[in-house]
C-alpha cells in the first residue's frame, strides 16, 4: 500500500511538473500542432483546388490572351472575335492540346502561390493579433484588410513569373518551347516584366478576399 500511495504521489508530482513547465514557457504544443495541421490542410486544399480550377477554365484564359494580343487593322477581318469562336478556331487549326499551351507554369506555380498568399496572410494576422492582444480571426476590419494586402503582395513573387511564361506559351504555341526554354531566353528580369500591374491587381484582391472570407464564416 505505501508503494501504491507513493506511485500516486509521483504521478501527481510529474503531472504538476509538466503543467508547471508548460505554463512557465507559455507554449502549448498541442495547440501549435493543431494550428500547423490546419494551415497545412488549408494550403494543400488551396493548391489542389486552384490547380483544378485553373486547368478547367484554361481554354477561356487562352482565348482572352489571344483576343487581347491581336492587332486589329482597320477594314481587316478579326481573326479572333469572341471567346467561344477563339476556342473552336484554336482547336480546329492548332489541335485541342493547343488550348492548354501555358498550363504547365500555372500548375507548377499553384502550390507556392497558395503557400505565399495564405501563409503570409496568416503570419500578418498573427502578428497584428499579438500586438492587439486578440485572436487572429477577431481582428478589426482595418487590420484584416492590411493582412490580406500582405498576402496579395507576397504572391506576386510567384504569380508574375508564372503568368509571364504562361502568356508567352499561349501566344507562341509550340514555337515558344518549354518553360525552361522560355526562362532561358527572357532571363530572370524578364520573368518580372509587368510586375507593377500585378502588384496593383493582387494587393487589392488580397485586401478584399481574405477579410471577406473571415467575416463570412
Amino acid at each position: 500500500r505505501p508503494f501504491s500511495d507513493g506511485t500516486k504521489i509521483l504521478i501527481a508530482d510529474s503531472k504538476a511538473a509538466a503543467a508547471s513547465k508548460s505554463c512557465s514557457c507559455g507554449f502549448d504544443i498541442g495547440a501549435s500542432a493543431k494550428n500547423i495541421l490546419a494551415s497545412s490542410k488549408d494550403f494543400f486544399l488551396g493548391a489542389v483546388s486552384g490547380g483544378i480550377a485553373s486547368f478547367l477554365v484554361f481554354p477561356i484564359d487562352l482565348a482572352k490572351t489571344r483576343i487581347q494580343d491581336q492587332v486589329v487593322v482597320p477594314g481587316a477581318k478579326k481573326v479572333y472575335k469572341n471567346a467561344i469562336q477563339t476556342i473552336f478556331k484554336v482547336a480546329s487549326s492548332e489541335g485541342v492540346p493547343a488550348l492548354y499551351n501555358g498550363v504547365a507554369p500555372v500548375l507548377i506555380g499553384a502550390a507556392p502561390e497558395s503557400a505565399l498568399q495564405i501563409g503570409m496572410n496568416d503570419k500578418a494576422k498573427a502578428y497584428f493579433a499579438s500586438k492587439l492582444n486578440t485572436k487572429p480571426d477577431d481582428l478589426p476590419l482595418s487590420y484584416a484588410i492590411a493582412a490580406g494586402a500582405v498576402g496579395g503582395f507576397s504572391q506576386v513573387f510567384v504569380t508574375n513569373p508564372m503568368e509571364r511564361v504562361k502568356v508567352l506559351q499561349q501566344l507562341m504555341g509550340k514555337s515558344g518551347g518549354s518553360v525552361f526554354d522560355i526562362v532561358g531566353k527572357i532571363g530572370f528580369s524578364g520573368l518580372y516584366q509587368g510586375s507593377k500591374a500585378c502588384f496593383l491587381r493582387d494587393i487589392p484582391f488580397g485586401a478584399i478576399y481574405f477579410p471577406t472570407c473571415t467575416y463570412a464564416k
